[in-house]
Formats: structure tokens, sequence, C-alpha cells
């Protein structure tokens, strides 16, 4: 009889310290959570546990994406995005707000193809075209950036003006097309007072190589 009650005490404590470390390992989870997702910690949970068993939805996906984004989990926020857009890839804005996040956390080529995907899929923001030419010319793809900066230059609209010609001429002074180079500069500052000093330490450089060629004077 004793030795059954103390087998008894045994099971009873073992059951304790299992309830007691599981409630351990629940407050230290709930305190990293919080820790982590702030005032999100508890909407999050439920978000991934769909996400991790295949059941969640593109609200889902974009609701994770926009909590990620807002606590600077940024590439937390892309992957988020990426999902939400491949069972909604008819959704612009998604679209062009992860190309520019893209190319803010430096994966040039893919926030290059969402901005291409973007344009070609009708989307009219005037600043897609002139990050696609940046994201293009880090690429050194420099024909295709200046065919995007050539859209805001030809275009009714005098957003970045002065700093798409200035990523204009940069595409040419990367391709050594000195001339080009010269002649756009030159032709910037005749447009304005404003423009007296534009690109002058690109100028003195595009000057000393046409210079060096015997080319200065066209």
């Amino acid at each position: 009889m004793y030795l059954g009650s103390q087998e008894s005490e045994k099971q009873k404590d073992k059951k304790q310290s299992r309830i007691m470390l599981a409630l351990a390992t629940l407050l230290i989870v709930s305190f990293l959570q919080i820790t982590q997702w702030d005032k999100y910690a508890f909407e999050v949970i439920p978000l991934q546990a769909r996400i991790m068993t295949g059941a969640a939805d593109g609200e889902d996906f974009l609701r994770m994406s926009a909590i990620c984004f807002d606590r600077k989990k940024y590439d937390c926020s892309i992957q988020n995005s990426r999902a939400y857009l491949q069972t909604h890839p008819e959704d612009l804005k998604a679209r062009y707000e992860l190309g520019l996040l893209e190319l803010r956390m430096n994966h040039i080529e893919e926030g290059a193809e969402s901005l291409r995907a973007y344009i070609d899929q009708g989307g009219e923001e005037p600043r897609a075209h002139f990050e696609l030419g940046k994201a293009y010319a880090k690429l050194e793809k420099n024909r295709e950036a200046r065919k995007e900066f050539s859209i805001l230059l030809n275009g009714k609209t005098d957003v970045f003006h002065v700093s798409v010609t200035r990523a204009y001429v940069n595409t040419l002074i990367n391709e050594h097309r000195w001339v080009a180079a010269k002649r756009m500069i030159e032709q910037a500052r005749k447009k304005s007072l404003s423009y007296n000093a534009f690109m002058t330490a690109e100028y003195r450089v595009v000057m000393k190589n046409l210079s060096d060629r015997g080319l200065a004077s066209q």
C-alpha cells in the first residue's frame, strides 16, 4: 500500500513537472512573439499557422506582408508579397510596391522584373519608369535604362526631370559616349538659369575625355 502511494506521488510530480515545463515554454514563446512582433503578436500566430500548414489564402499573405513591413522585416514582407501575387497577379499596386521594396533591399534583378511586369500590365506610376531605369543602369543595361528615362523626359510630366536627366547622362558616360553626354548636359543647362551648374563634375570628366581625343569642339 505504501509503495503504491509513493508511485502515485511520483506520477503526480512528473505530471506537474510536465505542466510547469509546458507553461514555462508557452511563456517564453509568448515573450519572444511579443518581443518580435509587438502589437501584432497575437495576430501573427494564427497567420503563421495557416501559412505553415498551407491553409493561407491571398489575404493572409498580404496581411503578413504588411505586418512584416511595419516591423521593418523587409525580406519577410517581400516573401509574403510574392506569395500573394502568385494568386493575385492583377494587383498592380502590390506589384509596384514589391518592386520598390526589392530594389530597396538590393534585390536589383527581382525588383527590375517586378517593375517591368507592373508597367507591362498597364501600371502608370511615373516613378516606376525612373526606378526601373536606375535598376537597369545598375545591371549595366544602359540602353534599356535610357528607354525608361526617355519616357519621362518626353512625357508631359516634369516629375523627377532633373534626376532623370542626370541618370540618363550617367548611362552615356558609362558607355563612354562623351559627345552625346556633353550635348545633353549643355541642352539641360540652356533650359534654365538654375541648370547653370548642372552636373559640373561630370561635365569636367566629359570635356577631359573629349579634349584627350581632340573632340572638345563637338
